[in-house]
């Protein structure tokens, strides 16, 4: 493979990585519409694109792998490689977590018609990790370091309205027996927006990476 081949390959991964992140993008916003319109086709919708992401992990890794063995890439290049194959499975897991959080909230309105949990704060803390992954594909595309860096340590923003939403949730559940199933159910859901935060500050980090050769950690 020559090394104008190896670019042009380079290249094709790349943008299948944006196309991953675009998809990813589309998923949350159908979740999100889903949590909000208590809509329970779009939230199926959500389960069933998972599939997208999954089947753009699969052919972006193999992308990678042929690089790899085809071309023995070493230094800035192997970075750039490298980094990819992290970075897609943190986006995989984002696309899993978005799914986990689409089948609580079916569950949560086959018995309710209406939240009996004021669920603003969660619609602001999902938009909250959804500005995170937004801005990280931006960064992605800019190869912008310091951007990947501020974005990381926003982070934080999602920890306080994990912890402040738990507190909610509990003290809901304590004063209203009949809550403690559907709360439960929002616990779940806003510990995976929290970790679907972690997962977008690992891409981060790797994006750094990519830039600097230099590993560090965010979280």
């Amino acid at each position: 493979m020559t090394r104008m081949t190896f670019e042009h390959e380079l290249s094709i991964l790349h943008k299948d990585v944006l196309k991953m992140g675009t998809a990813l993008e589309k998923t949350i916003d159908c979740l999100l519409e889903g949590l909000i319109q208590k809509n329970a086709e779009l939230l199926k919708q959500v389960v069933q694109r998972d599939d997208i992401i999954d089947r753009l992990e699969a052919e972006i890794e193999k992308e990678c792998i042929t690089l790899i063995l085809q071309q023995q890439p070493v230094a800035s290049d192997l970075r750039n490689v490298t980094s990819v194959l992290k970075m897609i499975t943190d986006i995989e897991r984002i696309a899993d977590h978005c799914t986990d959080i689409a089948e609580y909230l079916m569950k949560i309105l086959q018995h309710h018609e209406r939240y009996t949990f004021v669920i603003e704060p969660i619609v602001t803390m999902a938009e909250q990790a959804k500005k995170m992954i937004s801005q990280t594909i931006d960064a992605y595309v800019k190869l912008d370091d310091k951007m990947a860096v501020e974005i990381a340590k926003s982070d934080d923003i999602v920890d306080k309205y994990f912890y402040d939403i738990t507190n909610q949730l509990q003290q809901k559940m304590k004063q209203d027996s009949g809550f403690i199933q559907e709360g439960i159910y929002f616990l779940y859901i806003i510990k995976y927006l929290e970790r679907m935060a972690d997962h977008t500050t690992n891409i981060c980090e790797w994006i750094v990476y990519r830039v600097t050769g230099k590993r560090k950690q965010y979280n």
